[in-house]
């Protein structure tokens, strides 16, 4: 396969980020790379981080998973957990389900885009051609902890409130950017 870019440079009067394609797919640097870089755009949900039983659970009025272990993270302050539509499952078999009713169904030929609601959220998940949902219908969905990104409210340089990636948030705890 051929690859045109090596890099891409993602910026909007600052930079935002510049790396290999994969890794900013990966590991955006923060909200606006993250809903930038593809379609359909993440799956948002805005709400808190708190500790359970060692265990680092994202919570708002909606819903309440296990976003599993991040070494350094502002407790209890407003975060975003987002999950691409293509990293969602379907099923029962996980403790980290949630239902959804499904509104539409986008039918792509060699997979559907299923957009549901979660209360008042919506949220997109990425099906198989032969998955069965008709609107009205409620599906479990499964969140997989190592598929989200988590987002941390910070100050930028010019003082608006923006939100950067747990994991740069952990580098940059360390030191190491």
């Amino acid at each position: 396969m051929n690859q045109i870019f090596s890099k891409i440079n993602i910026y909007c009067k600052i930079v935002y980020q510049v790396d290999r394609p994969d890794t900013i797919y990966k590991r955006p640097a923060d909200i606006f790379v993250a809903t930038f870089i593809v379609s359909p755009a993440m799956n948002i949900f805005k709400g808190e981080l708190f500790r359970e039983n060692k265990r680092l659970i994202f919570h708002n009025e909606e819903i309440s998973f296990d976003v599993g272990h991040i070494p350094s993270f502002p407790e209890n302050s407003e975060v975003h957990a987002d999950i691409r539509p293509e990293d969602i499952n379907i099923g029962r078999d996980s403790d980290n389900i949630i239902y959804a009713e499904v509104e539409m169904v986008s039918d792509l030929g060699a997979h559907k885009y299923i957009h549901c609601r979660l209360g008042k959220t919506g949220i997109t998940v990425r099906a198989s051609k032969d998955a069965n949902f008709p609107p009205g219908e409620v599906m479990p969905l499964i969140i997989d902890p190592l598929r989200l990104h988590l987002f941390y409210k910070e100050q930028d340089l010019d003082g608006r409130q923006t939100f950067i990636s747990a994991h740069l948030h952990t580098l940059r705890a360390s030191g190491m950017v």
